[in-house]
């Protein structure tokens, strides 16, 4: 197994950006926004831009990718089967226990479901950006 050594800037950067993009559509008025700030009891009407939360956010998807790379990096998963085993190890061993709260301790299932989802999402669609870019 070949582990590649170069740190490709460009390709982790643009994962971070599609993390991102995905999440603001999945939690946007075209998908989710609505189902989720009902089961989370969030309400955001009138209290201007979450900037703190969205700081933390973005800083945990940098940290999260980072990872991702280590993973695609250390295990040389170069090709498209490749991104799909290192997409099932970072959602299987990371995205779904990471939210288990939710679905055990809060008893909200749709929730457990809307966070994982966009997480799983991102985390295949950033996968595939690292481990195929040339």
């Amino acid at each position: 197994m070949l582990v590649n050594t170069h740190f490709n800037v460009l390709a982790f950067c643009t994962a971070i950006a599609a993390h991102v993009v995905i999440g603001l559509l999945w939690y946007s008025k075209l998908l989710f926004a609505e189902t989720w700030a009902k089961e989370s009891s969030t309400a955001r009407e009138g209290k201007g831009f979450p900037l703190l939360s969205m700081a933390g956010q973005f800083i945990s998807t940098v940290l999260f990718t980072l990872g991702i790379y280590l993973v695609v990096s250390l295990g040389g998963f170069y090709t498209i089967k490749g991104a799909a085993l290192a997409s099932c190890i970072g959602v299987i061993c990371f995205v779904l226990p990471l939210n288990t709260g939710t679905l055990f301790f809060k008893r909200k299932p749709r929730l457990y479901f809307i966070e994982s989802g966009y997480q799983a999402l991102g985390v295949f669609v950033s996968t595939f950006i690292l481990a195929l870019w040339k």
